[in-house]
């Protein structure tokens, strides 16, 4: 597998080992260095699939030492996925990056969870990577996400989602707005009305 190929350097975290892997930085800590999740979508469709799987982690039958972690909220991961094309020491692999939309629903899931921890910067990139991912979207993406928005709807998680969006993105105040502004990377620049508007406008929040 390619991505085991690109996981050669990296280490296995041993708190969540197989889908969880760690390249320490320049000078051998964690400064500089890049971690990688890796995540798959929700328990009852890897199962339908023949995939052992629960709430923590998945893994092929039979068990090989490459695992990922369910999450239930990433509804739409098989849809609309983009193809690239990535090479590395003269090897080519081609992987799929999900839609837009996929990482939204994942993203407010992890801040709503994580807003609160001091471990985890209390979820203050999550909450810059939702904007980010929202201003960056292209006019067709921001269709497509409309559409998956409207398919999904009446699921249990599409409508969880829509009540995070509600409590934490509901106004300049609200908290997820607040951890936003607190990120080290957060500019004056950004447009926050409109992406908050964007954000009700997707789960369709008056």
């Amino acid at each position: 597998m390619f991505m085991l190929f690109l996981l050669a350097s990296y280490d296995p975290i041993a708190t969540a080992k197989y889908y969880q892997f760690f390249k320490p930085g320049p000078k051998g800590g964690e400064a500089g260095g890049f971690k990688i999740d890796i995540l798959t979508g929700p328990v009852e469709r890897l199962r339908e699939i023949g995939v052992k799987a629960d709430s923590r982690r998945a893994h092929p039958v039979p068990k090989i030492e490459f695992h990922a972690h369910p999450l239930d909220e990433a509804l739409t991961l098989e849809e609309h996925l983009k193809s690239v094309v990535i090479e590395s020491s003269g090897r080519q692999g081609e992987v799929f990056l999900p839609h837009p939309f996929s990482f939204i629903m994942m993203k407010l899931f992890a801040l709503r969870d994580r807003q609160d921890d001091p471990e985890k910067d209390y979820g203050r990139h999550h909450a810059l990577d939702i904007y980010t991912i929202v201003a960056m979207m292209t006019s067709r993406e921001w269709e497509e996400s409309l559409q998956l928005a409207e398919k999904y709807k009446h699921s249990s998680k599409a409508q969880e989602a829509a009540g995070i969006v509600k409590e934490m993105f509901k106004d300049e105040l609200s908290p997820g707005v607040i951890r936003l502004r607190e990120s080290k990377y957060y500019k004056p620049s950004f447009q926050l009305v409109e992406c908050l508007r964007a954000l009700k406008d997707l789960f369709k929040i008056d």
